[in-house]
């Protein structure tokens, strides 16, 4: 019912039938949360966006959610660039390592977008996905990188993802991210049928999305990529 969905855990749930209605049904006891809590849809679900802690995170989520909306008139604020944080000269030694996984993809993104400030969007849901919001220059782009292959539950985050950065013209930023091939293989092996059928599935459906936004696109190869994962990023 809405673009991005935030979630306040112990607070806030989200469900068709409740406790009583379980019990009803089944004779299984369940609380509120354990139901439609915020971990189950920000992992399992992926219902909603964001977690949040407190109600002060969540109104702080609030925030920078409306700063990505892409609409006039723009806060004097966005309209000037700052300086990542982090050092970029570490990115010479980032991308000699044979892996980079989440924490180093992070590590990344600090080094290339504003103040090395970047707002992840489902973070808990698919594991080897990561994407956000960030500013490069004063400019609001969409961030989209993988630390290994990807599953269907990322490919799923990723089609929404680059669905609403076309809705709000935001160009894309991919960060191509494989990792090895034995460890990409490895992956794909380890799947059964049905598993790798859905993730096919959900690359596919990533592959049109990101083959159908019409903003601009711009693509870096940080840790090789393989296969499909190729076209899907």
């Amino acid at each position: 019912m809405c673009e991005d969905a935030a979630i306040v855990t112990r607070i806030g749930t989200i469900f068709l039938g409740g406790p009583p209605l379980v019990k009803a049904a089944t004779g299984e006891d369940i609380s509120a949360e354990d139901l439609g809590g915020a971990t189950v849809h920000c992992s399992v679900s992926g219902v909603t966006d964001y977690f949040a802690g407190t109600e002060e995170d969540g109104f702080e989520i609030v925030r920078d959610i409306v700063a990505t909306l892409n609409v006039e008139p723009l806060s004097p604020a966005l309209l000037h660039s700052e300086e990542p944080v982090m050092q970029s000269d570490v990115l010479d030694a980032l991308s000699g390592i044979d892996f980079i996984d989440r924490s180093r993809l992070y590590a990344v993104i600090g080094r290339i977008v504003d103040g090395g400030r970047f707002r992840e969007f489902k973070q808990q849901y698919g594991e080897n996905l990561t994407t956000g919001y960030a500013f490069i220059e004063g400019r609001c782009v969409g961030v989209v990188g993988n630390a290994g292959p990807l599953t269907y539950q990322d490919a799923l985050k990723g089609s929404h993802f680059t669905q609403i950065c076309q809705q709000r013209q935001l160009p894309l930023i991919f960060l191509q991210n494989s990792g090895p091939l034995e460890k990409h293989e490895t992956f794909t092996r380890s799947l059964c049928i049905d598993e790798l059928h859905q993730a096919m599935k959900g690359r596919a459906a990533m592959m049109g999305a990101v083959s159908c936004v019409t903003v601009p696109k711009i693509t870096f190869n940080i840790g090789n990529c393989h296969g499909d994962d190729n076209y899907t990023m």
